[in-house]
């Protein structure tokens, strides 16, 4: 809620009336994407939030791209009726490949995930369709609503009043100048990580490793610090303690121990609980063997090897091959950093840490077929004033 706040009031702030206009188009995209998963009777798990956080990212993108397409054509002096029908239209393209490309990524994911993972690729899919449509068609039809004040936003746009004062146009960034230093820092980055995933590895949780999962809910809010104080004593200091759902729900993973069975295991831990507070409930037990947790882990694995090839192929069908691999490169140099962060501080990694590393991927995926489209929109104007000299 307070994520959609402030991108409400920073939207309205530097687009004015678009910007408003954006945030509605954004509104009946999460109300879509909510009432889809209603009719499905979808179960909503954190790896799905994670979904839902990356589809309205491109959403809200979508809308700032055909928002910055019409500023950069009312620097040329049209009419703000063109401005308008040419934003839409040049930003179409780059919307559809970043958005063709996740969406890609989605579909491998729901053929090979199983579980969580399985759950973010559907919420994934159907935020894609419901955020394409948003972005194009509702915002679209709110600036072309034939109202007896549209004349005045558009004389308002044209003269200038497209941002907040507060936000001055920056005529020339550069960028590249810093090339030499990023690009060390990245590299220097990017091997520190290799060096960590090799010497270190990463602390695999329970939904790889196998083990117990013990859903607990108490009357009042849960204290997590005195539940791990019960872990300790079991000696289970290994166990992983967060809260689910709400703060009066907590979620406890526990190893598997070979002198005890994963059943009489999450019957002592819950009876150390009640025994403490006796408000608590048990809610679910759920046991994942060893087993288990490795076909998750190669499942998952082989889901990124997948998407990768995915993403190269339709980039360098709708690009170029050059394109697809500087893609995929920078892609998966942003991955091997954050696993690389993972193995170094041992943090523990689990379905819904890999859940939050495949909405990163997409959202990168995203961000460079932004880039890539405006590169070959360059490259066409230099051919036509070649042709033209």
């Amino acid at each position: 809620m307070y994520g959609f706040i402030a991108i409400t009031l920073f939207m309205v702030m530097y687009y004015r009336v678009f910007g408003a206009f954006s945030i509605v188009a954004l509104a009946s995209n999460v109300l879509l994407l909510v009432a889809a998963l209603s009719l499905m009777q979808a179960t909503l798990t954190l790896p799905g939030m994670a979904g839902i956080a990356l589809t309205v990212g491109m959403a809200i993108d979508a809308n700032v791209l055909i928002n910055e397409r019409i500023r950069e054509e009312l620097r040329k002096g049209n009419t703000p009726q063109a401005c308008i029908a040419a934003g839409y239209e040049r930003a179409f393209d780059t919307i559809f490949d970043s958005n063709v490309t996740t969406l890609i990524a989605g579909f491998a994911l729901f053929m090979l995930g199983s579980g969580p993972v399985r759950g973010f690729a559907v919420v994934l899919c159907i935020g894609i369709l419901t955020s394409m449509f948003s972005a194009v068609l509702v915002s679209r039809a709110l600036v072309n609503q034939p109202t007896a004040v549209s004349a005045s936003w558009l004389i308002w746009l044209s003269k200038g009043g497209y941002r907040c004062g507060i936000f001055q146009d920056q005529k020339d960034i550069p960028f590249m100048s810093y090339g030499r230093l990023t690009t060390s820092i990245s590299l220097i980055t990017f091997i520190l990580a290799v060096l960590a995933l090799g010497f270190k590895g990463l602390n695999l949780g329970v939904d790889f490793t196998g083990g117990t999962l013990v859903e607990v809910t108490y009357g009042q809010t849960a204290n997590l610090d005195a539940v791990r104080a019960i872990l300790e004593e079991q000696k289970l200091a290994e166990s992983s303690v967060q809260n689910f759902g709400s703060s009066k729900d907590v979620l406890i993973r526990l190893p598997i121990k070979a002198d005890i069975s994963s059943a009489q295991l999450s019957e002592k831990v819950f009876a150390a609980i009640k025994a403490q507070d006796a408000s608590a409930e048990l809610r679910r037990v759920e046991f994942v063997g060893p087993q288990v947790g490795k076909e998750l882990y190669e499942s998952g694995t082989l889901a990124l090897l997948l998407v990768a090839a995915g993403i190269m192929g339709y980039l360098a069908l709708r690009f170029e091959w050059r394109f697809a691999v500087a893609a995929i490169i920078a892609n998966m140099h942003d991955i091997v950093i954050i696993l690389g962060m993972f193995a170094f501080f041992q943090w523990e990694f689990t379905l819904t840490v890999l859940a939050g590393i495949l909405a990163i991927l997409g959202y990168s995926v995203n961000e460079s077929v932004v880039v890539f489209d405006r590169v070959r929109e360059n490259f066409r104007k230099m051919r036509k004033a070649g042709v033209a000299r």
